[in-house]
């Protein structure tokens, strides 16, 4: 981004930030199941706490079913159901930043 590009950015964010505006996205309809994007090489997991539990094998692009959501200290999860080098997993845990196109979802 060219410095004139990054410096109108920023101000106009400023501007709207002063004012009390926000630019607010409208949220998706979306249900449980509806389909995520999981990012190439994502390991899926029997539980959050990946220390814990083993790896059930790692995903490779495609689109998977998103059940739903939680949280686990700092980090946010989705259970997925996804192909993965080990076969079909069914109700995995993902790292929510490697589900791009995110559904939105209840959380579990």
């Amino acid at each position: 981004m060219s410095i004139r590009a990054t410096f109108a950015a920023a101000l106009t964010a400023a501007t709207l930030a002063a004012t009390g505006l926000t630019l607010a996205a409208q949220p998706a309809a979306a249900a449980n199941g509806d389909r995520g994007w999981i990012l190439n090489d994502t390991g899926v997991h029997g539980c959050m706490n990946f220390s814990a539990c083993r790896t059930r094998g790692v995903a490779y692009g495609q689109w998977a079913p998103v059940w739903c959501y939680d949280d686990y200290w700092w980090t946010r999860y989705f259970k997925v159901s996804a192909g993965t080098n080990n076969g079909y997993q069914s109700h995995v845990w993902v790292v929510a930043d490697r589900v791009t196109a995110q559904p939105r979802v209840g959380h579990c």
